[in-house]
């Protein structure tokens, strides 16, 4: 099993137990969206609560342009290590992505990495803004 993130406008790591978009539903506040938000985007697209499908995507690019980093941690079988999805790669987005391979990356700590991981940081929409290996992230 792949372990998943998300870290907080103030560079808190929030552990994601099931998914991404569980974690939003049961407090969209924290997110910067609501409840009603939510329910409205998976009534539009005609899919249940919680579907990881379009109304997902939806919801979760506003969280991302609240401010939060998605990370989650890929199949062993794929080249790419870890995914972290940010709104744009601006200067506060490199600061906790730093602090974020730099904490994976100590040796006791709660998340288990490589230095040589390879990472890909994707917009909103799926497109690499970069890919390199995890200690060049946390450089």
């Amino acid at each position: 099993m792949t372990c998943a993130f998300f870290i907080s406008p103030a560079g808190e790591l929030l552990s994601v137990a099931t998914s991404h978009i569980a974690v939003v539903i049961a407090d969209p506040q924290r997110f910067g969206v609501t409840r009603a938000f939510i329910e409205a985007r998976h009534a539009q697209h005609g899919e249940p609560l919680g579907l990881e499908g379009r109304a997902r995507s939806e919801v979760l690019v506003r969280v991302l342009e609240a401010g939060w980093i998605r990370v989650r941690e890929q199949p062993p079988k794929s080249p790419v290590r870890w995914h972290l999805q940010v709104s744009t790669l601006n200067d506060d987005h490199r600061a906790r992505l730093a602090a974020f391979a730099r904490e994976a990356l100590r040796e006791h700590g709660p998340i288990r990495a490589w230095p040589t991981d390879l990472v890909t940081v994707l917009d909103a929409e799926g497109d690499v803004l970069w890919r390199g290996p995890l200690a060049e992230l946390g450089a």
